[in-house]
């Protein structure tokens, strides 16, 4: 659970785990004893799962995640490939994140509802967006200093089940 004080501090263990069902990879909290998969919607035990990977820095988060998806996928050379394609994707797509209407979402106070509101409107209508895209979003709705940690709070958006990564550098609404 995100802690106390200012509200932007992180809990001090992830765990990386599969879906028993479909197999895809998530990050959850220690404490959470269960989750429903974005992928499938199976509602996991947390406790009758393996434990593929941990850390104590949400911003590795994302980085574990990927690297457990990717040997669980088959290696690296599928993992690289796809990255490219994002990229291509990317460069396509960045041009568009400037017909997001951002303005009832400047107006709203605490900052990560900002940014769970603006990654809501990102993602809306099933888009994927790329972390340079969340950047952008962060910096459009002021919060450069969440824009300078995106690790940290894709991590965060990650395990409050709001995104997910389905391709690897992309990520979608659950």
């Amino acid at each position: 659970m995100i802690g106390a004080g200012t509200g932007d501090e992180p809990m001090d263990r992830f765990l990386v785990v599969a879906c028993v069902r479909c197999g895809r990879t998530k990050g959850v909290e220690s404490d959470q004893k269960t989750f429903k998969c974005p992928t499938c919607g199976h509602n996991n035990a947390i406790a009758q799962l393996k434990v593929y990977g941990q850390t104590d820095d949400p911003a590795h988060l994302p980085a574990l995640i990927a690297t457990v998806q990717t040997t669980r996928d088959g290696g690296e050379e599928e993992y690289y490939a796809s990255v490219e394609e994002v990229r291509q994707k990317q460069e396509a797509k960045l041009a568009s994140s400037d017909d997001l209407d951002l303005r009832e979402v400047r107006t709203v106070v605490n900052k990560k509802e900002r940014l769970e509101q603006g990654v809501q409107l990102l993602g809306a209508d099933g888009n994927t967006f790329s972390e340079e895209e969340l950047v952008e979003l962060m910096l459009k709705l002021d919060l450069k200093d969440y824009a300078q940690e995106v690790d940290r709070w894709i991590g965060y958006l990650m395990v409050k089940d709001i995104i997910y990564e389905p391709k690897a550098g992309l990520y979608g609404l659950v």
